[in-house]
């Protein structure tokens, strides 16, 4: 996995690709994405994106993440490279032990329930609550505590096959993923994995 720091001349950069040994601590900036706004992984590489909304979403990030004593932060919209299959697959198998809209987000459950601390920003970056504070909301909301499986029923993903890689880690499983099977075939093979070879 590759993390974001702030480079010497003020900007986010990405670090090389980490082993898990050798992961420090971070920040992870839970989003809604706009297609076309966000600062992709080769915006990073090549310096562009400055002029895209996401990237104010970024520097907020980086600033809050120091400003919380860590000196790295993810943002998934910019640290895989999602040209690259098997980079793509590791991410999504391995987010869960990494993580308005939002909360009808499929990757949702894994950001809300993973990490320790969970804090909730406006979009002018004033903290608004954290996750313990609003325990009983967040379960009205988003029916977390209940089913694993009637959580998922409420919630959209853009791609059809994300409705089930979105809860990969939450059952801690491994699915290769494979964009353009289809929103049956990836149930279908999640299920699997859940139940187990028949007996």
């Amino acid at each position: 996995m590759r993390l974001l720091k702030y480079t010497p001349d003020g900007s986010p950069g990405l670090t090389e690709n980490l082993i898990s040994d050798d992961v420090p601590p971070y920040a992870i900036l839970s989003h809604t994405w706009q297609d076309g706004h966000e600062v992709t992984f080769d915006d990073l590489l090549a310096g562009n994106g400055k002029d895209k909304a996401g990237y104010k979403k970024i520097l907020f990030c980086a600033r809050q993440a120091q400003r919380d004593g860590l000196d790295y932060c993810w943002v998934a919209t910019c640290c895989i490279d999602k040209s690259s299959s098997a980079e793509l697959s590791e991410a999504l198998n391995s987010m869960f032990r990494w993580q308005s809209r939002w909360f009808t987000r499929g990757w949702t459950l894994q950001e809300l329930i993973t990490p320790k601390l969970v804090g909730f920003f406006s979009k002018e970056e004033e903290l608004l609550a954290s996750k313990d504070i609003l325990d009983l909301l967040l379960h009205e909301i988003t029916g977390i505590p209940v089913k694993r499986f009637s959580w998922a029923a409420k919630h959209h993903t853009l791609r059809a096959e994300d409705e089930s890689y979105c809860l990969i880690g939450i059952f801690g499983i491994y699915l290769p993923v494979i964009y353009g099977e289809g929103r049956l075939s990836a149930m279908k093979r999640l299920l699997n994995e859940v139940e187990g070879p028949p007996m």
